[in-house]
């Protein structure tokens, strides 16, 4: 889970700890009108969906947290390194048959793989076996103390490793499969908060309090977002501070908080600045900014209003 998909689900969980707090509010009430009945009927199913959504969303992250793909990884590398372990046990045994008998030419069917390719790996260690059966060495191999199903037993190695590669795939596709759904899921839970956005907002229109704690309830932090540090000169005021960097010219400013139409700036030479926000669009002037950067302080600040 990204950090996207995390902030919005930890909305859903807001958002529906806030459903169970007004319970009562969205309730029928006898003075009610039948279109606000059905309104609260229509939130109280919302909310009800909200609740089945993050069951859901709960299931599907614990999949992609199981292990998944790395599972299936981990288990075809064992795998991988027990079938190599098999090879050089061969091969080591082979060396001591070829100095008994005198015969070099046995460690032609015997050279350890070089590389990582699972392929070639498999094919070697079949090429091992059938090495043994060609140069009829069986019976060296078992006086060199190798089992009497040595070769069995490589058979059976090479068929589990081979197995795993299939092993590992559908683990990868129940990984990708899990991301899927919950992208989707994520994608019906935006579609409620709308719906509940609009449904709480009129049935508690006027209640100032209640549409306040809604807002904080259905808020989505945005990804990256940082609270803003406290000034030298005293603490930050109260209320959700958001941030963010710009660019302008070559000069860096942050605007490092918002507080209904107040904004603050910082900059590491000139300090910190403010300036009123007016229909959402910050305005100063850029040319008294950046003499008020090179001086390093704040003179010569100027700022208009449309």
């Amino acid at each position: 889970m990204n950090n996207r998909e995390l902030a919005r689900t930890n909305c859903f969980d807001n958002m529906a700890a806030f459903g169970k707090a007004h319970a009562a509010d969205i309730a029928d009430a006898a003075a009610d009108s039948a279109g606000r009945k059905k309104a609260k009927a229509k939130a109280r199913a919302k909310f009800t969906e909200l609740d089945t959504l993050s069951v859901a969303i709960g299931k599907e992250v614990a999949k992609q947290q199981s292990g998944g793909r790395a599972v299936g990884t981990t288990n075809r590398g064992v795998l991988r390194d027990s079938l190599t372990g098999d090879l050089r046990e061969w091969n080591r045994t082979a060396a001591a048959v070829a100095e008994d008998l005198k015969r070099p030419e046995i460690m032609d069917g015997f050279r350890m793989p070089h590389g990582n390719n699972d392929t070639e790996l498999a094919g070697r260690a079949r090429a091992f076996i059938k090495a043994v059966a060609d140069l009829k060495l069986h019976d060296a191999f078992v006086e060199h103390g190798l089992d009497d199903d040595f070769e069995d037993a490589l058979d059976e190695r090479i068929s589990d490793f081979e197995d795993s590669k299939d092993t590992q795939s559908a683990a990868g596709q129940e990984t990708t499969g899990a991301a899927d759904a919950l992208g989707e899921l994520i994608t019906t839970g935006m579609g409620i908060r709308k719906s509940l956005d609009a449904l709480v907002n009129n049935l508690f229109k006027g209640n100032a309090t209640v549409i306040g704690e809604w807002s904080t309830a259905s808020h989505v932090d945005r990804q990256g977002s940082r609270k803003a540090k406290p000034g030298a000169g005293g603490t930050t005021p109260a209320g959700e501070l958001r941030t963010r960097t710009d660019i302008v010219g070559h000069d860096r400013f942050a605007i490092v908080g918002t507080i209904g139409r107040l904004v603050a700036f910082e900059h590491p030479h000139a300090g910190s600045v403010h300036q009123r926000l007016s229909a959402g669009r910050i305005t100063f002037n850029f040319s008294s900014f950046r003499s008020a950067l090179s001086s390093r302080s704040t003179a010569g600040w100027s700022g208009g209003r449309r």
